[in-house]
């Protein structure tokens, strides 16, 4: 049966996730995961979540989905010991050798591959369930059938995404943050760049070019998640209100009970809804006009003021935009005036003409409603009355001269009580089924209800049972059936092993010099220039497969699909730095999952002094390159090329992939072969050349002083 995993940014928010319905929740340790700006919880905060979500029969997974250095993961071994002890069912990770640990240490625990690592293929999916992962939340960029594919191929759970932000970038394979400010999203501190607005400096057109509409299925595509056996259905929202968590969860909820609900989410939160990648591998989900939430439209700007076209109320939020919708400024109404009386009024319909409390902008053409005061309070009474019961199987027994005796049987667990006193007959009552069970069912503000299909009780018409004898018995046996539930049947007295990271042989010789290359063409002046290696450069997740290369390119994996089929087929081959290594523990869980990696090229990602670390002799370093920000599946741009401008005055350029998708790079290269005295050690160093003409590339390789682009280099995150 499929099942709702709906997000936690904080308490309130689990709570609200929990009462809508929720069937799992995920939340991160302040500090980690992919939401490192949310409010998240303290460890101590997170164990009394996870005893609560218990309570209810709801499964507790913590993301710790980033990449990890080696001193992180010696400061977590505590947090993760103080979770397992506590019963927290799963740990969702992007870092390979992280999950290694995980493994080694507490195996029983469930571990869930990131949609992080861009599941994208069954080879992916097969291996990814080799490796011990229990779940895999797969890429975000899947159809229907590709989804289907997997499913059959795996007997691990199936994961995918179903609502929220959709990022443009094939998640973990986005390096703009990064590389803009040092605040990575693999790491779990992304800024966003994608939802900033740039400039086609070929057009002169602006606008949010790379922000995408958040994703929304519904009944037709739970429908089909359901028949294909997906597992788990995914709610993104961890920096989202608890009013969102809560009207989100329900709605699905009321999909997954056959009892649809209205869909009310555009008014908590919209910058325009789509579906995703689901029916096509290319889908138009692009809005340029907007990237934070927009609402849903409120009005049309008249002579007279602001023609409404739905109803607005004290406390709302409104924005106003131009006749391209881009947003001029905005607004709290606090004052509603009829133009045609003059009547200050506290709300207004569709269909009259208002002012409010402040000017419309010069330029205003349109009116959206961005916060709806009723709906919110509406959703904030309903969240603090809604309760959630666990209906449990009861069997009382109440026989003349014998102790009572009540069994309460929930989810497995049970809870035991028998009377101290032996009731006796009863001169005045006769007791019936209905009014024992009346007495019963008064478990108060326990998470337990009864159902009279579900409940047995045998008695004596004339037996007298004392209520208080009753309330009494009832609370014993929810304390123990409580006590039960909350009870972690793990080994919970190890704690996570000291790791010794392998020794390497030093490396006396030079590294070799190589190069990787988007095009043929600039593969021969690689040779010409005598380069030992050349590869060419590939996607970093697999969607399709590649055009043939008409040159003899050295193997370098990109994607771990590539990875995953040259290891099977025994030929040597290179892993490219889009595997995020990141650690030694990484770095190792590679060299022995991948023996025919003969190189494994780090991230662009590190800084120096890591890179310094890490070193040794099967490892790579891309020393020149512009540096690869984003790959996604969905087309950009129609033209080949796109040269973009930000806010900041930095450039990029936008690729278009074949046969769909795009690749964006940061305009101003890299370049530290200023450092390649420091290099001995290394198996290679390497030259990225994707946008370079052939007497660029030339130049760069032969060293020659100065540089053959204007706006000069970048020393990345080196």
């Amino acid at each position: 049966m499929l099942r709702i995993m709906a997000p936690a940014g904080n308490r309130d928010c689990m709570d609200a996730a929990l009462r809508a319905g929720a069937d799992e929740v995920y939340m991160g340790i302040s500090g980690f995961g992919a939401r490192r700006f949310a409010k998240n919880f303290s460890v101590d905060a997170y164990c009394e979540a996870t005893t609560e979500a218990h309570r209810y029969g709801v499964k507790v997974n913590v993301t710790l989905n980033t990449l990890l250095s080696d001193a992180e993961m010696t400061a977590l071994s505590p947090t993760l010991s103080q979770l397992y002890r506590a019963g927290v069912d799963a740990v969702i990770v992007q870092d390979l050798g992280f999950a290694e640990m995980l493994r080694e240490n507490f195996p029983d625990w469930h571990v869930h591959a990131s949609t992080q690592l861009s599941l994208a293929t069954p080879e992916e999916a097969i291996w990814a369930e080799r490796q011990g992962f229990t779940r895999l939340v797969l890429a975000r960029e899947l159809s229907f059938s590709e989804i289907a594919k997997i499913r059959r191929a795996v007997r691990a759970e199936i994961e995918v995404f179903a609502s929220g932000a959709l990022c443009i970038a094939c998640s973990g394979k986005c390096y703009l943050s990064s590389f803009l400010g040092g605040r990575s999203g693999n790491r779990g501190m992304c800024t966003q760049p994608c939802r900033q607005k740039y400039r086609n400096l070929e057009t002169g057109e602006t606008g949010f070019f790379l922000s995408s509409k958040d994703q929304w299925q519904e009944a037709d595509e739970i429908r089909r998640f359901e028949e294909i056996g997906v597992d788990v259905i995914k709610l993104e929202g961890r920096m989202k209100s608890p009013e969102y968590v809560f009207e989100a969860v329900r709605y699905y909820r009321s999909l997954l009970d056959g009892n649809a609900r209205p869909n009310r989410i555009a008014k908590l939160f919209n910058r325009g809804y789509a579906k995703g990648y689901v029916y096509e591998p290319d889908p138009d989900f692009l809005n340029p006009a907007f990237s934070a939430s927009w609402g849903v439209p409120l009005g049309k700007v008249v002579r007279e003021g602001i023609l409404l076209t739905d109803a607005v109320r004290h406390g709302d939020g409104v924005v106003f935009l131009d006749p391209q919708l881009q947003k001029i400024d905005g607004t709290n109404v606090s004052r509603i005036v009829r133009s045609r009386t003059g009547q200050t009024v506290p709300s207004a319909e569709k269909g009259d003409v208002v002012h409010f409390d402040t000017y419309v902008p010069k330029g205003a053409a349109w009116v959206y409603k961005t916060f709806d005061y009723a709906l919110n309070k509406s959703l904030e009474t309903e969240i603090k009355t809604t309760r959630r019961y666990s209906v449990v199987e009861a069997c009382l027994v109440a026989n003349v001269g014998r102790p009572l005796t009540l069994e309460l049987v929930w989810n497995g667990k049970r809870g035991m009580a028998t009377s101290q006193e032996v009731p006796g007959v009863s001169e005045k009552f006769q007791n019936t089924w209905d009014s024992l069970f009346d007495a019963l069912d008064r478990f108060g503000q326990t998470p337990f209800r009864l159902d009279k299909e579900r409940t047995k009780i045998v008695f004596d018409a004339n037996v007298f049972v004392p209520r208080s004898v009753l309330n009494r018995l009832r609370q014993e046996a929810v304390a123990q059936l409580l006590e039960t539930v909350e009870a972690v049947s793990r080994d919970t007295s190890g704690t996570v092993a000291p790791w010794t990271p392998p020794k390497y042989i030093p490396k006396t010789s030079p590294p070799v010099r190589a190069c990787a290359v988007r095009t043929a063409a600039q593969a021969e002046v690689c040779r010409e220039c005598g380069v030992e290696k050349i590869y060419r450069l590939s996607p970093p997740v697999w969607f399709a497969r590649p055009e043939p290369e008409p040159f003899a390119f050295a193997p370098l994996a990109g994607s771990l699909h590539d990875a995953v089929m040259l290891e099977e087929a025994g030929t040597p081959y290179a892993l490219d730095w889009m595997f995020n290594v990141a650690n030694r523990r990484t770095q190792a869980f590679y060299e022995h999952v991948f023996p025919n990696a003969e190189v494994i090229y780090l991230s662009p990602e590190l800084s120096r002094e890591t890179v310094r670390k890490l070193k040794n002799g099967r490892l790579g370093l891309v020393v020149y390159g512009h540096l690869f920000g984003m790959f996604t599946r969905k087309t950009l741009f129609t033209t080949p090329q796109v040269e973009l401008e930000n806010q900041d005055g930095r450039r990029f350029v936008a690729l278009r992939e074949s046969p769909t998708g795009s690749r964006v790079f940061y305009a101003t290269p890299m370049n530290l072969t200023d450092y390649l005295a420091e290099q001995n050690g290394f198996a290679e160093i390497r030259y990225d050349f994707t946008l370079e003409t052939p007497e660029q590339i030339r130049a760069i390789l032969a060293g020659r002083a100065g540089h053959p682009f204007s706006y000069g280099y970048t020393k990345g995150i080196f």
